[in-house]
């Protein structure tokens, strides 16, 4: 582990507080050169912090309806109260859809802060209308943490340590060379308000949970519920409030609630009034009330659509009442209703509305919206000129925001944006107006003849996306900054970006692309490719969501497809020509090569598997394909150990990927372990993914050992697994030399030997085991150490571990080298002086006890 380091002048009393804590050794330095460069500890901590923090983290908090007049009766209600008098304790705030439950969230968040000015109250409402980070349980934790962290500086601490050393190991968090995992910031979330809760009050909101969909919903609806349980043992100061719909969250109707419908009727006719306060007769707008309060049953949606629509029809008198009336008592039917409301014409283009809305990857902007609705796959517009003289074209953003609002009848509304980019006319993105408007067309609306709502929605997004860069005013004349180009042509960006995760959506719900490399317009020596190459470069510097090698310049249909994860087309592509399987790119990369490096482990296994059916006709094995693969006549197998012009076979490419599926398969289809570049790294690997399996195929193909055992102790890996390394002969006492799977070189602060570093993490069972395959207890590492001086003073560093596995430790040394008690190390301390000197009474009789002096002692 990495020290963590302070800067002098400003954290000295910061740097005292962990050091009490014993979160860092008390050697630790002052200050830290970070690469070249020179960085205090608040550089490092405010790095720390941001990187889990994002633009849109408290957007969707910002943008809900402030309650005025309304959500008063939450004050006074006894689950509330009583949720807010316990020191740690779950409260569950559920509603239909539409019944207001964000609105209440955000009133509670600010009553609470209100009512518990010195407490730390942290809010986060989920987004379902978001980018990826706003509705999933990664951009929660990420949230919370960020806003938790400073409050914690014992738990920032920790994470800052981690932070640096990935930071040293992998390069930079904000170039995209590493990133957090949402297991882990799960863990240290709850390390922080189970283990340090204890002096500070903290009250967490979640909202909309059940907006991160179903499944995730409830794992983190399970995840709160345990958590606040874990508080009460350990004495944690920790609320936690959540909202969501009643499905998917299912059987936990032991938790504290407030059902939002049954208590907010007073809500909803408060408003109702307010917004018809200027409508018609007093009589007429009592008659109006009466009607919507009657059917609204709750729902505060349904109660804003219908009276928005009664004032925008500017109907009157008997008509008003009769439209109340008859309209639909469901949200569903009430947007149904709406939306059939129009001509073919108009449908169709609000279907294409939707589709983008919904399923783009993040809000569009009006400018990319405008570009997107008037660009379809089979369109006959050429250029962006022609595209922008379609009859229905909006010339400015005004008038485009109208005409949306007409086609979709009012369920689309344009928010201004906290971030764009500074070359937009305007900041404002399409949003629908709720998230039941979203269930509702997913469900009922967006669906087409053999095509679920999604795979429709990403197919039209993929394609129109191709479509629009190909059309051929944007290679041909792409001016050479990026600002100009995107205020040009506008859904370029978004284009680059994300045109190969639609495809790749496409391709997961189960479409066959038969018509990918048409819509590509790829060839291998197209001019138009390598006009694309510029268009990349300007627009996606970084080739975020792009294939390495895109876009396959003189290369095969099958590096295309094989990149883009493409079965479906790729598998068409084979039959027609198998001898491309051996085409090489100009990297010298096979078809194989390209899908492992993508990550596309199914279609290299289904390669695999396809080799060796094809090879061995009657041979069978217990795997499943997902598309059955007919041999073609005139087969040509793979070269599995095909080797790129870096000399990596595809085994070599296969460890890098860490794809250990793909290893077996290639293994035990008869790709060569000698072959490849670092026979020792395919051995770290297999110990690495704990794969008894492959190690033991390894073994059996003499594969080389060598820090075999040092790499399973520094990873912990499960006894077994160790057991079959010992027992294969690894060498415990040769340095580790080879770099580790990220290419790092190892930790030698214990010269190699496998039993001092296990003395050092604390590895009992380990011990035990290297003892019994013959470990030395009397070798000294490079800091003249025996195993016994590493246990012993293991109870005051940075790795301290539990004083009953010190002594076990200790017993299982000397039951194999009692004579080890009077080993010096540098100093001229034995392990017993050591002990003596950290007051460690109990370390002490057992050295005494079990160690053999020369002389009495």
């Amino acid at each position: 582990m990495r020290l963590l380091k302070f800067d002098q002048d400003d954290n000295v009393s910061l740097t005292e507080d962990l050091l009490n804590e014993d979160v860092i050794p008390p050697y630790a330095i002052l200050s830290h050169t970070w690469g070249e460069e020179e960085v205090t500890f608040d550089e490092l901590k405010n790095a720390c912090i941001q990187s889990l923090s994002y633009p849109e983290q408290e957007h969707r908090h910002n943008d809900i309806y402030r309650a005025v007049e309304t959500c008063g009766w939450l004050l006074q209600d006894s689950n509330f109260n009583l949720w807010l008098r316990k020191q740690h304790g779950i409260l569950w705030i559920k509603g239909d859809p539409g019944s207001g439950k964000s609105v209440l969230m955000k009133h509670a968040v600010r009553s609470t802060k209100i009512r518990f000015p010195k407490e730390l109250v942290v809010p986060y409402f989920i987004h379902g209308q978001g980018s990826e980070l706003q509705r999933t349980s990664m951009g929660v934790y990420r949230a919370l943490l960020n806003s938790l962290l400073s409050h914690f500086p014992v738990c920032l601490a920790k994470l800052v340590t981690i932070f640096e050393d990935r930071e040293s190991r992998f390069g930079g968090y904000n170039t995209g060379r590493w990133s957090w995992s949402s297991n882990e910031l799960q863990e240290f979330l709850t390390d922080l308000l189970i283990n340090h809760t204890q002096q500070h009050q903290v009250t967490i909101f979640v909202d909309a949970l059940d907006e991160c969909g179903e499944g995730p919903a409830r794992e983190m609806m399970a995840y709160f519920d345990t958590l606040t349980k874990q508080a009460g043992p350990r004495e944690a100061r920790v609320r936690i409030c959540l909202s969501s719909r009643y499905y998917p969250i299912l059987g936990i109707d032991d938790l504290p609630s407030i059902s939002v419908e049954e208590r907010n009727h007073k809500d909803i006719k408060w408003f109702v009034n307010d917004r018809l306060r200027t409508f018609g007769s007093s009589p007429t707008r009592q008659k109006v009330l009466e009607e919507i309060m009657s059917k609204a049953q709750g729902g505060f949606q349904w109660a804003l659509l219908v009276t928005e629509l009664i004032i925008d029809r500017k109907l009157s008198g008997r008509r008003v009442v009769g439209q109340v009336a008859s309209c639909p008592s469901t949200l569903s039917d009430l947007y149904a209703s709406l939306l059939n409301d129009g001509t073919e014409m108009e449908k169709r283009q609000a279907i294409k509305l939707f589709r983008w809305i919904i399923f783009a990857r993040r809000p569009m902007s009006a400018q990319e919206l405008r570009e997107a609705l008037f660009t379809d796959h089979n369109m006959s517009y050429t250029s962006v000129t022609e595209l922008r003289n379609h009859e229905q074209w909006s010339e400015t953003m005004e008038d485009f925001q109208r005409y949306v609002t007409y086609i979709s009848k009012g369920l689309v509304k344009f928010e201004a944006r906290e971030f764009w980019e500074q070359w937009e006319e305007s900041g404002h993105e399409a949003q629908l107006i709720h998230q039941s408007v979203a269930d509702f067309l997913v469900k009922d609306f967006l669906t087409d003849e053999g095509m679920n709502s999604a795979c429709a929605g990403h197919y039209l997004i993929s394609r129109s996306c191709l479509k629009y860069l190909t059309l051929r005013d944007i290679p041909g004349r792409c001016p050479q900054q990026r600002d100009r180009m995107s205020s040009e042509f506008p859904l370029a960006p978004y284009a680059v970006r994300y045109v190969f995760d639609h495809i790749r959506s496409v391709e997961e719900a189960g479409l066959v692309q038969s018509d990918l490399l048409s819509a590509l317009k790829w060839s291998p020596w197209s001019e138009s490719m390598s006009q694309l190459i510029i268009v990349w470069k300007i627009l996606n510097p970084n080739g975020l969501g792009t294939p390495s090698g895109w876009p396959f310049v003189r290369s095969s249909e099958l590096h295309v497809l094989a990149a883009l994860g493409s079965q479906s087309a790729f598998l068409l592509s084979l039959q027609k020509d198998p001898g491309a399987l051996h085409r090489r790119d100009l990297d010298g990369n096979t078809p194989l090569h390209i899908a492992i490096t993508e990550g596309h482990t199914d279609l290299a296994n289904l390669l695999v598997d396809w080799h060796s059916k094809t090879k061995e006709p009657d041979y069978t094995r217990d795997r499943s394909c997902e598309r059955p693969i007919s041999s073609p006549q005139n087969v040509v197998l793979l070269d599995l150990d095909a080797t790129n012009d870096e000399g990596e076979t595809v085994l070599d490419t296969a460890v890098t990927m860490m794809a250990t599926t793909t290893v077996l398969n290639l293994l035990d289809n008869g790709a060569s372990a000698q072959r490849v570049r670092d026979p020792n790294l395919l051995l770290l690997f297999a110990i690495h993914s704990e794969d008894v399996a492959l190690i033991r195929m390894l073994v059996t193909k003499r594969a080389d050992l060598a820090g075999a055992i040092y790499y399973a102790v520094d990873h912990d890996i499960p006894h077994e697994i160790f057991i079959e390394l010992l027992k294969a002969g690894g060498s415990q006492e040769d340095l580790y030399t080879h770099k580790d799977l990220e290419g790092d070189a190892p930790d030698l602060h214990h010269g190699g030997h496998a039993l001092h570093l296990a003395c050092h993490l604390g590895l009992t069972q380990k011990v035990g085991l290297l003892s019994e395959h013959g470990a030395s207890a009397t070798v000294l590492d490079q800091n003249g150490l025996c195993p016994l001086h590493v246990v012993v003073l293991n109870g005051s560093g940075s790795y301290k571990i539990f004083p009953n596995e010190q002594i076990r430790t200790v017993e299982l040394l000397l039951r194999g080298t009692p004579t080890a008690v009077e080993i010096t190390d540098r100093d001229g301390f034995t392990a017993l002086e050591h002990a003596f000197q950290l007051e460690r009474l109990d370390l002490i009789e057992v050295l005494l006890r079990d160690g053999r002096f020369s002389s009495p002692k």
